[in-house]
């Protein structure tokens, strides 16, 4: 498959991956997401690698670290560069190093919920010469940056509208399409504005404080989970260290979970996107291999809860999470 990308097709992942296809005017192979991992199902990525796409691209979601050691032997036994999407990997490491670390090119997002923020925008890192000359063709193709001011708002709605307390405004905002899986058309891409760069600049110290917070909360949350049956919490690989952008769980089948309640919704308890990405008729259009059965994307559209982590939680918050996460136990025994 020539010029084109294999790219994952989680429940809850890579929507920009079909926009990025409409823009560049190419194909892509999905593979399949590892429930009990969130990371690639190593199967289906090798029978995509093998068609011989011009890239693999893999996303650490929820900034769980995915497999990198036996994604870099498949991408490197195909002769095939790795874009590795670190957009929501802040906070997290694999084999010592920080997530995006690891790819030809690597992404990183300053967007809203990403762990670090400027509002909006992002960052492509190159590291190795191939990396360096897809992004010194990138260079070229970027517009000017915008103004800035609709950043600077953007900004103080997310730190406003992170508080539990108003969790549900968001959320009954239907333009902010939150937990749907949709298909953005194309933009030209442009330089990050001044004011997002100027934001960034000054939330990187206080990002890492609050990454700190985020995994100390998760280590909480995995400690009320443990044993429970009506739930699984996501095995991260052994030489990894998980950012815990939010904390993913996995409802059992057939058992009605605790978190499908008001009271799971005012806590920010929220289910996945609700379907895969093959089910979106844009990215099914440029997707060789859509008429697969991606049974890990499937489980995980229907019974995927991810739980917030970050530091505007209070005591009270937490606690009432943690009520959730037991009661779950509890009905399993």
């Amino acid at each position: 498959m020539h010029h084109g990308l294999a790219a994952q097709v989680g429940a809850l992942v890579e929507q920009d991956i079909a926009t990025a296809a409409v823009g560049a005017n190419i194909q892509i192979a999905a593979y399949d997401i590892d429930p009990h991992t969130l990371g690639p199902d190593l199967a289906t990525l090798v029978a995509v690698a093998r068609q011989k796409p011009s890239a693999v691209v893999i996303a650490h979601l929820y900034g769980i670290p995915v497999d990198l050691d036996s994604v870099r032997e498949i991408c490197q036994s195909e002769g095939i560069p790795l874009i590795e999407d670190a957009a929501q990997g802040h906070g997290a490491a694999y084999a010592g190093k920080s997530l995006g670390s690891f790819g030809s090119v690597s992404i990183l997002s300053f967007g809203r919920g990403k762990g670090v923020t400027g509002g909006t925008g992002g960052a492509l890192l190159a590291l190795d010469d191939r990396g360096i000359d897809l992004l010194r063709d990138a260079r070229l193709r970027l517009g000017s940056p915008a103004r800035g001011t609709t950043d600077w708002i953007a900004a103080l709605a997310q730190w406003i509208l992170a508080r539990p307390s108003v969790y549900s405004l968001p959320a009954s905002l239907p333009f902010l399409k939150l937990g749907e899986t949709i298909y953005r058309a194309p933009s030209l891409p442009r330089q990050i504005a001044q004011a997002a760069a100027a934001v960034l600049t000054e939330n990187w110290d206080a990002s890492e404080v609050e990454s700190e917070i985020r995994k100390a909360n998760a280590a909480r949350l995995m400690e009320c989970a443990g044993g429970s049956e009506e739930i699984a919490t996501i095995r991260i690989q052994q030489n990894a260290e998980a950012g815990y952008l939010r904390f993913p769980v996995v409802a059992a089948a057939g058992i009605p979970t605790s978190f499908d309640s008001a009271t799971a919704r005012h806590l920010g308890i929220m289910p996945a996107y609700p379907r895969p990405l093959v089910d979106l008729s844009d990215f099914a259009n440029r997707c060789v291999n859509c008429s697969a059965a991606f049974p890990g994307a499937r489980l995980l559209a229907e019974r995927l809860y991810t739980i917030p982590t970050h530091s505007k939680l209070s005591a009270t918050d937490l606690q009432g999470i943690e009520i959730l996460l037991r009661a779950g136990a509890r009905a399993s025994q």
